[in-house]
């Protein structure tokens, strides 16, 4: 009966067991939820980044409509139409994905967008007229309401760039608890194995003089 373990010891074995797996479940949850928010805030990361691309993308389609608008006034250059509408309608589309990947449009730039466009349309309706002055002055009034509208769009494009670099940020953050967590698992549950194959070994040792006795 001397190499048999004590009640006591034997509880404070499972005791510790027990313990060691709650321990290793916890650590395991908590690193499958640190790599989830990594990987939200990696892909609301990149949809920042990528709007703020597409804002820069629409800004060039829409100055390039701008101008062709004002050649076509300063001309009357009917061929340059069907250009300016292939810019507008590129720059529309790619401005309504950036405002898509960003979540929000705080400055209505798709309803201002739109009354850019038919600004457009009717600045082209007064130089088809023949009233080539009137489509002069009206370009000129729409001048400087679509720099401001541009500006604006700096802005926006400069605040999800912000937002992409913090939620990189956090992102790197949970990478680096999970790595944390990952790590305090595996010590926690080699600490485990070790410990039992020395209660094992330990057992084994104390038996075999015994073996050998009745052999």
């Amino acid at each position: 009966m001397a190499d048999s373990e004590t009640p006591t010891g034997s509880s404070g074995t499972r005791f510790l067991f027990i313990f060691g797996c709650l321990a290793v479940v916890i650590l395991l949850a908590a690193f499958v939820w640190q790599k989830s928010v990594q990987n939200s805030n990696e892909d609301e990361a990149a949809d920042h980044a990528q709007a703020s691309a597409l804002i820069v993308d629409a800004q060039a389609d829409g100055a390039g409509a701008a101008e062709l608008l004002q050649q076509y006034v300063a001309s009357g250059d009917e061929t340059l139409l069907p250009q300016m509408q292939e810019r507008t309608d590129a720059g529309v589309t790619t401005l309504t994905q950036a405002l898509s990947l960003a979540g929000s449009d705080p400055n209505d730039f798709v309803g201002q967008g739109s009354a850019f466009v038919q600004a457009a349309g009717q600045i082209v309706a007064l130089r088809q007229s023949g009233d080539i002055q009137g489509a002069s002055n009206a370009l000129t009034a729409l001048a400087t309401t679509f720099t401001e509208f541009i500006a604006a769009q700096d802005t926006f494009a400069q605040d999800q760039q912000q937002l992409a670099i913090a939620n990189q940020d956090d992102a790197e953050s949970a990478q680096t608890l999970a790595s944390w967590f990952a790590i305090a698992a595996s010590a926690i549950g080699l600490a485990m194995v070790l410990g039992g194959s020395l209660l094992i070994a330990r057992r084994i040792t104390r038996r075999s003089p015994a073996g050998a006795l009745s052999s």
